[in-house]
């Protein structure tokens, strides 16, 4: 049975869209002179600082700085602060492991020290809540996942801590079948925020093409209003990062910033495009005899993301990630919210 919200346009808003920011450790002072210089945009931020093990044990990356300086400065601005947890190693060689949490989540004595551990963390730190985020996760992780997560808003709801999940991105395609342990109506019944990570249409390991083109960015919009999760939950995924491909290369693209594209432009002298159908800038340039292909996003690309969030009457947009980004985003997102009240001075 359809819902009135499920099926009623959100033609009309009655509460502002929230604004979250993910600051990783490896780049960390970046991200927060980022955060600190438009902190009246955000309600929220994430700090990438911790993984599991196939023991449950919640650990922190060798390089990433718990600082707790940030958590206060959030605070002390009416911003929440989310402790991420991972399946990604602290090891550079190493990819997103799937047997971490299957070892986890398909032992009950396991699943719960793991979520023992997240509770303890929160609580050291004074952060707000949690967000999961586990990736390249085996299909048969279905059921077990969302019972993590259901026992994980169980207990941390008693805590007045919140529970957030990283969700991959899908379009009710053949393709989403790699994302199957993801059940999005079941998270939503019990996770408080969902936040769809919506990019990696082109990614460092393929081929060349923009990272977010609207149009798939449509479908995956689409897919989560029929999977029917409550749209208040909602965060659209918006990336602030670029990558350069080499065209004939075996090699990965190289990650890039807008900072970094900027001083590319400027280098070889070359001028940005438009491509009006994925509503993403892109340009080539030739170094060295090879031809390479960029493609980033700017505020006018993310200010067309924002826009359908907006109109999609989602909770909210989430960035990945902040440093180095094209700083005129924080200028067009003041049409989309309203900047939180700040304690005052005295």
């Amino acid at each position: 049975m359809t819902t009135r919200e499920d099926s009623e346009s959100p033609s009309v808003r009655n509460f502002p869209l929230a604004v979250r920011g993910s600051l990783p450790y490896w780049d960390q002072q970046p991200a927060f002179n980022s955060f600190s210089t438009n902190v009246d945009r955000f309600r929220h931020i994430s700090l990438f600082w911790y993984y599991m093990t196939e023991k449950g044990e919640v650990h922190k990356y060798a390089y990433a700085k718990e600082d707790r300086a940030i958590i206060e400065f959030a605070h002390a601005n009416k911003v929440s602060v989310s402790a991420v947890i991972t399946n990604l190693p602290d090891d550079p060689d190493a990819g997103w492991d799937s047997s971490r949490v299957e070892a986890v989540l398909e032992d009950p004595v396991r699943r719960t020290f793991l979520i023992g551990q997240i509770s303890e963390k929160l609580s050291e730190l004074g952060f707000d809540g949690v967000s999961i985020d586990y990736e390249a996760v085996d299909g048969g992780q279905r059921g077990p996942f969302s019972l993590f997560i259901k026992e994980l808003s169980g207990v941390l709801h008693k805590e007045n801590k919140y529970v957030g999940v990283a969700l991959h991105p899908k379009t009710g395609e053949k393709a989403d079948e790699r994302y199957r342990f993801q059940d999005w109506r079941a998270i939503g019944q019990y996770a408080d925020y969902l936040y769809i990570m919506a990019y990696g249409e082109h990614w460092d390991g393929g081929s060349p093409g923009p990272i977010a083109s609207m149009p798939w960015v449509e479908r995956i919009s689409d897919y989560a209003i029929r999977a029917r999760v409550p749209r208040k939950k909602v965060f659209l995924g918006i990336p602030l990062y670029g990558y350069d491909w080499e065209k004939g290369s075996n090699e990965e693209a190289l990650g890039l910033t807008y900072t970094d594209v900027q001083r590319i432009l400027g280098e070889y002298r070359v001028k940005e495009q438009w491509d009006p159908e994925a509503q993403t800038p892109y340009f080539i340039y030739e170094n060295d005899g090879q031809t390479h292909e960029v493609w980033f996003e700017n505020a006018k690309s993310v200010e067309a993301k924002v826009s359908l969030a907006d109109r999609l009457g989602f909770g909210g947009v989430t960035f990945w990630r902040l440093g180095g980004e094209d700083p005129e985003v924080w200028e067009k997102l003041g049409q989309f919210t309203e900047p939180v009240l700040r304690p005052s001075a005295h």
